[in-house]
């Protein structure tokens, strides 16, 4: 039988029990999996931006215009927006983890699919750069 917590937490789109899990004496614990989609992520984003300059260098122009744009200003600022937006954006994504995502999934599975995202980005750059070379 479903309690009254259960129930309020299911209907919140959240696992009460996970995220009790999570915390220890008022403090988040994250676990390894965790840490480690996080700094694969955080690597693969370095990444992009190396094969981002290399192919500006080559005369590729940016598909993004907002990234378009920081790159205006010069590579420090857009390496300085394009880190902090990924890292604003898994920190965000890590603190919510344990809830659900339009009521269909857990935020977990977003977090999760980041490295993926950026692995088909760096695969795409890869091949550019090799094209254009």
């Amino acid at each position: 039988m479903i309690g009254p917590s259960e129930w309020e937490a299911l209907q919140s789109g959240r696992s009460a029990m996970s995220e009790k899990e999570s915390r220890v004496g008022g403090k988040e614990r994250y676990e390894l999996q965790t840490v480690v989609i996080l700094l694969t992520a955080v690597f693969l984003c370095l990444v992009d931006v190396l094969l981002t300059f290399r192919l500006l260098e080559s005369g590729v122009k940016e598909f993004n215009p907002l990234m378009g744009l920081f790159i205006s200003f010069g590579p420090l600022h857009f390496l300085a927006v394009k880190y902090l937006l990924t890292c604003t954006g898994l920190v965000i994504l890590s603190i919510h983890r344990h809830r659900r995502f339009l009521r269909v999934f857990r935020v977990y599975h977003l977090l999760a699919g980041i490295p993926l995202v950026y692995s088909v980005l760096i695969l795409w750059a890869a091949v550019l750069t090799f094209r254009v070379a």
